[in-house]
């Protein structure tokens, strides 16, 4: 008896004699308890949406036969596409894209000189060219202030003050100090100087 149906009690059916024993034998044959053998037959039934009066029509076998046959069928049938209808046409297309393809005469590199490229930049380019020329110049010469201003900060030396605040100390000869002082008033006379 199946673990689920154990705390069910039985019921009785009134079924013929040759019907009952002939169910008997198959649900021995398929190894399962009476009750569960109708029931599996009835869940069949059901979750198929079959009718006991209906014909299911020929075994799976004949089926799988049958769809293989079709199948093989299909696969000649796209063959003959392929041969007599596809491969004809697109040799067609082919045909008719290498007449029409334009010869090219002239190369696709052309070396041209430094004269003949600026000569031909349009006005926003140039002004656009300058403008590029001019952020790398700044971004170069603050990468440089900030270099130096760095080995400055290196060489403060911090200072305790017995009366009165402690500080920092420059401590670089004054030949270096002026050497960066001069640097840093040039640069500030070429950005001064620069013109857009």
């Amino acid at each position: 008896m199946d673990v689920k149906l154990k705390k069910e009690r039985f019921e009785s059916l009134s079924i013929k004699t040759s019907v009952a024993k002939k169910f008997r034998r198959y649900s021995k044959t398929i190894s399962h308890s009476q009750s569960m053998s109708l029931l599996l037959m009835l869940e069949f039934f059901e979750g198929n949406g079959l009718s006991p009066k209906e014909s299911i029509g020929p075994h799976i076998q004949t089926l799988e036969n049958l769809i293989k046959k079709r199948i093989n069928g299909m696969v000649a049938i796209m063959k003959d596409i392929e041969k007599t209808q596809t491969k004809p046409t697109t040799a067609m297309l082919q045909l008719l894209f290498e007449q029409t393809a334009p010869k090219r005469k002239e190369p696709l590199y052309v070396e041209r000189t430094m004269e003949e490229i600026e000569a031909s930049k349009s006005e926003e380019e140039k002004l656009l060219d300058h403008y590029r020329e001019q952020y790398f110049t700044i971004n170069r010469e603050l990468f440089e202030i900030k270099e130096d201003f760095g080995e400055v900060l290196n060489k403060l030396v911090y200072t305790k003050n017995t009366f009165g605040s402690n500080y920092y100390r420059l401590n670089i000869p004054k030949e270096e100090f002026k050497k960066i002082e001069q640097k840093l008033n040039n640069e500030n006379k070429d950005d001064n100087s620069e013109t857009f």
